[in-house]
């Protein structure tokens, strides 16, 4: 099964601050000019930052704090566009375990 060229999987978190599998992951479909520009996406030195803070909240315990800071990075360049996707994504997280009920103290 193909996928269309101009749809990318992005992954919340993103795969290199999480030690989730790339196959468990969480993620949603998202055109691909719209996951290009989230703050996550690419190699520059912004996206490096601001992966590094979201391994860091991981680091602390605080996996539900970087998925919202993903899920509010979606949405500030997209709206409403994902929300269906970002619904779904969260009560498969939850279900599997990936998303505790509480950040850890």
């Amino acid at each position: 099964k193909t996928k269309p060229h101009n749809i990318e999987r992005h992954h919340i978190p993103a795969n290199s601050v999480t030690d989730v599998s790339k196959k468990k992951g969480m993620s949603i479909q998202m055109d691909k000019e719209d996951h290009r520009n989230t703050s996550s996406c690419g190699s520059s030195k912004e996206a490096k930052e601001y992966r590094e803070k979201l391994r860091l909240m991981i680091s602390e315990g605080r996996i539900r704090d970087a998925v919202a800071t993903e899920i509010w990075d979606v949405k500030r360049l997209t709206g409403s566009k994902y929300n269906k996707a970002l619904q779904e994504m969260l009560g498969y997280g939850k279900n599997e375990g990936i998303i505790p009920m509480k950040n850890k103290q």
